[in-house]
């Protein structure tokens, strides 16, 4: 089993729709290759479940769904790669690999607030916070920590290898990093070209303003937004030197370069 993982807002749904374009549908509402998301294999869970019986349910549907597809498969996580409560919401024993994307803390902020619904600062809130996602409250399935939490697990030496891609870089050249993801999975670079550009990001936003998108939240209208870096537009010198404090040493080890801003109190 291989996953494809992130923090929410770091451009794994893109990466789905070009592995979906691989497998010859470029519907954002009939993406193929990739299981939606591992959180929806458990979102049915009797609330009055432990967190350790909902934790013990992802292996076990893992296992369901293994049993189901076609070997290998790509499933989508959000999960912290770590153990909870000794318990690794992405178990080793049935991970072959996985593709990590990365995106600038900056920019998830302002992309994971319009996906909550939420102010901005809530969401730096969220992601500096090592206990988000993991209370497991009502329906809730992922579990995240902080931003920085989530990066160094997935990042960090593991049993299986782990081709980690930059979202700034998939932006810069799509077609190199997706040549890169095609050659990790052992599959054919020859028409990569041409799904790249079926899946540029103004063609996916088009596609959800005339048919919607399934996996959009109910929070806001549109799930495909800018798609591009907008940080320094948008956020406050108090919200940029909040996030690079918080994330500063994993944002270096990821080549982000931080401002030179004072701490602001």
């Amino acid at each position: 089993m291989l996953f494809l993982a992130s923090y929410p807002k770091s451009g794994s749904t893109w990466i789905r729709t070009l592995i979906s374009g691989w497998h010859g549908s470029t519907d954002i509402n009939n993406l193929e290759g990739v299981f939606s998301d591992v959180s929806s294999l458990v979102s049915g869970a009797r609330r009055e479940l432990s967190f350790e019986e909902r934790l013990l349910l992802i292996p076990a549907k893992l296992i369901e769904l293994e049993s189901e597809k076609p070997s290998p498969i790509i499933v989508k996580t959000h999960n912290i790669n770590a153990l909870i409560n000794g318990i690794n919401p992405v178990p080793p024993q049935m991970t072959k690999g996985a593709i990590y994307v990365v995106r600038d803390p900056r920019d998830v902020a302002i992309s994971y607030a319009h996906h909550l619904g939420k102010p901005i600062d809530k969401a730096i809130d969220l992601m500096g916070d090592s206990t988000t996602g993991m209370l497991m409250q009502g329906r809730q399935t992922s579990m995240m920590g902080s931003w920085s939490d989530h990066v160094s697990s997935w990042i960090r030496k593991l049993p299986y290898g782990v081709l980690v891609l930059r979202y700034e870089d998939l932006l810069a050249d799509t077609e190199e990093e997706f040549n890169r993801i095609c050659i990790s999975l052992g599959w054919s670079t020859e028409r990569t070209k041409e799904i790249v550009q079926a899946c540029e990001f103004s063609k996916l936003k088009a596609q959800e303003k005339s048919n919607g998108f399934k996996e959009k939240s109910d929070r806001n209208d549109l799930f495909f937004r800018s798609g591009k870096s907008e940080w320094q537009d948008v956020l406050t010198d108090a919200q940029v030197a909040r996030i690079e404090s918080d994330h500063g040493k994993m944002m270096s080890v990821l080549n982000y370069k931080l401002t030179t801003l004072q701490k602001v109190v």
